[in-house]
């Protein structure tokens, strides 16, 4: 039997790291440590040291929750980086590492979408 050239390339789908056991075990640590240095944010290249727990705003215009423009399946990738499920795409507003050759400017710099919380991620 001949292999089908198209295959070569497929790899199987991974088990997501979320339901490994021990990065289950040490998730809440995890989201706590996160969240520890959202009081100084450090994110980005700006090092601005804004408290994003406090909703406080500075540079990246980006309180507590980050600004989603959308997000939804992408399938438009090379099988073998989307999988058969094709691959997680988000778009965000609010950006604010002002690459020179962004090819999202439209949103990037307007707040559209939303802010999003952690229950927006899971529907």
């Amino acid at each position: 039997m001949t292999e089908d050239p198209r295959d070569r390339f497929e790899v199987p789908f991974p088990t997501p790291a979320y339901l490994d056991k021990e990065v289950r075990r040490s998730m809440k640590n995890r989201v706590a440590a996160a969240l520890e240095e959202l009081k100084c944010c450090r994110a980005c290249p700006r090092n601005c040291g804004v408290n994003r727990l406090a909703d406080e705003i500075k540079v990246c215009r980006t309180g507590r929750h980050a600004w989603v423009s959308s997000a939804f399946p992408h399938l438009g990738e090379e099988a073998c980086l989307r999988g058969s499920r094709g691959s997680g795409t988000t778009f965000f507003s609010m950006c604010n590492l002002r690459c020179v050759f962004c090819q999202n400017w439209t949103f990037r710099n307007n707040p559209t979408g939303g802010s999003w919380t952690p229950r927006n991620w899971l529907t």
